[in-house]
């Protein structure tokens, strides 16, 4: 099955077959931290958005936009990466329903490490948006899901044998 990536670490270093378009690059010491390869989010996306717009797609394509982390200096510095995740995942969104391939597309936006430890709510839950011509508008569902729960879902629309149980 065809997959690419967007962004991430350079844990995926060891996946040969997939088309990467790396979200961090090695310092020249190789060691960490790394660096961006992107200087926003919204960069990275419209990298995606150009990518569609030329019709390089995969069956599966996994996006990590990584300006959702909270980072010192308060609401002045943490506003700005908010609105440039934000924007980014608008973009995708837009790219993605405009191309010829939505009807046969689902985006699942779910934050890496929910809670954080910042919020009141139980860093137990996953929040995940379905983007889809099949998700129901407007529909809030309250079971419990996680991480595992998602990928099952995933793997269930690809035709794949699940990972987990």
């Amino acid at each position: 099955m065809s997959y690419r990536i967007y962004g991430g670490a350079l844990l995926f270093e060891h996946l040969k077959d997939a088309a990467q378009v790396k979200g961090f690059v090695k310092n020249e010491s190789g060691d960490p931290p790394y660096r961006p390869a992107f200087p926003t989010d919204v960069a990275l996306a419209q990298r995606f958005a150009d990518d569609m717009a030329k019709g390089i797609t995969a069956r599966f394509t996994c996006r990590t936009l990584g300006r959702d982390h909270p980072e010192p200096g308060g609401r002045a510095v943490n506003e700005p990466l908010v609105h440039d995740n934000d924007e980014a995942t608008g973009i995708v969104v837009e790219a993605v329903s405009r191309s010829p391939h939505w009807k046969e597309m689902a985006v699942f936006i779910v934050q890496d490490d929910p809670g954080n430890y910042i919020d009141h709510v139980s860093t137990h839950r996953v929040p995940c948006l379905v983007v889809s011509p099949y998700a129901k508008r407007g529909h809030i569902d309250q079971r419990h899901y996680s991480f595992p729960s998602i990928l099952r879902t995933v793997e269930m629309i690809l035709g794949l044998e699940p990972l987990s149980r």
